[in-house]
Order: C-alpha cells, then structure tokens, then sequence
C-alpha cells in the first residue's frame, strides 16, 4: 500500500548566509536534508503554536472553581448573574427566580432559535 503525500506547494524565502550554514549544520547532524529539517521543524512549531491555542491550562484551583461554577449554582458570583441579566445577551436568558437568592441566577439557556 502506497501512501501518497504530494507536495505540490513551494515556499521561498531569502536568508542571511550565516543562517543557511546554521539550518545545514544542524540538518546534516540529524542526516536530513535542509529542506526536510527546515519543513519539519516549521510544521512542529505550527503545530505547536495552534494546540496552544486551543487548549487551556488552568491550575488545580482553578479547575475546582470552574467545576464548582458548573455543578453549584449558588456558586456564581453574584456580579457575573447581574451582568448577564442586564445585557441584551442570549445569556440574560439565564437569569431565573432562585430560592435562597434575593436576585435571579443562571438555570437554563434556550438556543432552539
């Protein structure tokens, strides 16, 4: 089975000589050629680059609050449950009549529309 992996696309770029001796050096310690060295190390950094994007870290603290936040709701911040009830967002849906609060908290959100 052949696995086919065209590579049609180019990339040119102009570089200082010292950094073309840098990139050779550095492939040729690894038995690549430039190309394969600069390509892979590029496509590693990108790749890098997007996971960190989409990926959030949160201390153990943090992660315990934002659980709390989700199962509890009396333990939003009264502030956060004032805001969404006074913007003209989807999220002032989510104010409702609360026992135990003077003030509305989050219950539902109706996103049928």
């Amino acid at each position: 089975m052949t696995i086919e992996n065209p590579r049609t696309s180019r990339l040119n770029m102009r570089i200082a000589p010292e950094t073309l001796e840098t990139l050779r050096a550095a492939a040729a310690s690894l038995h690549q050629d430039v190309s394969s060295f600069v390509l892979g190390t590029a496509v590693e950094k990108a790749r890098e680059v997007l996971k960190d994007e989409s990926v959030m870290y949160v201390s153990q603290k943090d992660w315990d609050f934002m659980q709390d936040l989700l199962t509890n709701e009396n333990a939003v911040p009264q502030g956060l449950i004032d805001l969404f009830a006074r913007t003209d967002t989807p999220f002032a849906a989510l104010s409702q009549a609360s026992p135990g609060r003077s003030k509305k908290s989050p219950a539902t959100l109706d996103v049928s529309d």
